[in-house]
C-alpha cells in the first residue's frame, strides 16, 4: 500500500466508454469509492492520455471508437494491444467492460491483453465497481481502507 504523509493513496481509473450515461454513472459510483476517474469516449491520444493520467486500472468498451469518433480509426481491441505494446503504458491493468459479448470478442479481447472482460449486462456499476476494487487489492497496490465502500 502505497502512503504518503499517513494517508492512503487514491486510487486512478480511465474509463474509455460508448456510453456517455454510463460514462456518468460509473463515474459517480467510483468517484463515491474514493477513486480519482476521467472518462474518455474516444480512444484518439490513448498513449498519450495513460501515460500521462498514470491510473492504476483502465476500465475499457471495445465497441467506442466506431460509433462516436472517426478520428483514432480504431476499436478497443487495436486500443488495447497498442496499450500493452508500449513500454509506457504495457503494466497497466486493462479490464473490458462491452455489450460485446460473443465467445469470440471475450477470446479477442483476452488475446488482445485484457485481465478481464465484463459482460455489461451482467454486472451493474455497483458489482462492476466491486470487481475493479477486488482487483485492485489482489494486486497488492491497495487494501479496502483506501476504498470508500
Amino acid at each position: 500500500m502505497d502512503k504518503q504523509k499517513g494517508k492512503s493513496k487514491k486510487p486512478k481509473i480511465l474509463m474509455f466508454l460508448i456510453d456517455s450515461l454510463l460514462g456518468l454513472v460509473l463515474k459517480n459510483k467510483f468517484s463515491q469509492a474514493g477513486f480519482k476517474v476521467e472518462v474518455f469516449y474516444s480512444y484518439h491520444n490513448v498513449i498519450e492520455i495513460v501515460d500521462r493520467e498514470k491510473p492504476d486500472i483502465l476500465l475499457c468498451d471495445v465497441l467506442l471508437d466506431k460509433t462516436r469518433e472517426e478520428i483514432a480509426k480504431m476499436n478497443g481491441f487495436d486500443a488495447i494491444k497498442l496499450l500493452k505494446k508500449n513500454n509506457l503504458t504495457k503494466h497497466i491493468p486493462v479490464i473490458v467492460l462491452s455489450d460485446l459479448c460473443y465467445e469470440e470478442n471475450i477470446a479477442e479481447g483476452l488475446k488482445a491483453g485484457a485481465e478481464d472482460y465484463l459482460c455489461l449486462g451482467r454486472y451493474t456499476p455497483q458489482e462492476t465497481l466491486k470487481f475493479i476494487v477486488d482487483h485492485l487489492i489482489k494486486t497488492g497496490k491497495f487494501s479496502k481502507e483506501d476504498f470508500s465502500l
